[in-house]
């Protein structure tokens, strides 16, 4: 979160160079942009949503994780969406925002819960199921894109939820010690 901020109000410039652009990634080979997206936020409103998220998250989800562990989980559920986004969205050209890799976490810090049978958590994870669905079948409201500054990407919240998936299934996910101690 701190360093979203920090992009966000101090290294502003740095924008341009960092959102996921598709041409630039595929035209000039420029692949950092497939993580670096998401470190980005359209607008000090669309920053503070995912920051309000993350803190949802880390209220919601006690999980513990190790820094080796952030980086596999966020570099995993980072590139997923946005491979989906170049594989399957094509005519998504730019896209900045966390809230595909937060959709991700917090199915990674539900489902543990909830195997062990937390109503709260099953509520949450049904929430985040009835969100997905409805967002692809409805959208959203026009005026959260008005506030963030761009369309929602609603695609990149299912893709964050996808990868989340494949991780929880795979067999890294437990191989790797991904699997959390709770707090």
């Amino acid at each position: 979160m701190l360093l979203m901020g920090f992009l966000q109000w101090v290294a502003p410039p740095s924008f341009d160079d960092l959102v996921y652009h598709r041409q630039k990634m595929i035209e000039q080979a420029q692949w950092w942009r497939m993580w670096s997206g998401h470190l980005v936020h359209w607008t000090p409103y669309h920053f503070a949503l995912n920051a309000l998220g993350l803190l949802v998250w880390v209220l919601l989800c006690p999980r513990r994780w190790t820094l080796t562990q952030w980086i596999v989980i966020l570099a995993w559920l980072g590139g997923g969406v946005s491979l989906w986004l170049l594989l399957v969205q094509p005519d998504m050209i730019r896209y900045a925002g966390f809230s595909g890799v937060l959709h991700g976490l917090f199915l990674m810090g539900l489902v543990p819960q909830a195997a062990r049978r937390d109503r709260i958590a099953l509520l949450c994870l049904l929430y985040l199921v009835v969100k997905i669905i409805w967002e692809q079948a409805l959208g959203v409201p026009l005026s959260d894109a008005e506030r963030i500054g761009a369309a929602v990407a609603t695609d990149a919240h299912l893709a964050g939820v996808l990868a989340a998936v494949m991780l929880l299934l795979g067999g890294h996910y437990k191989q790797q010690g991904l699997a959390a101690r709770r707090v």
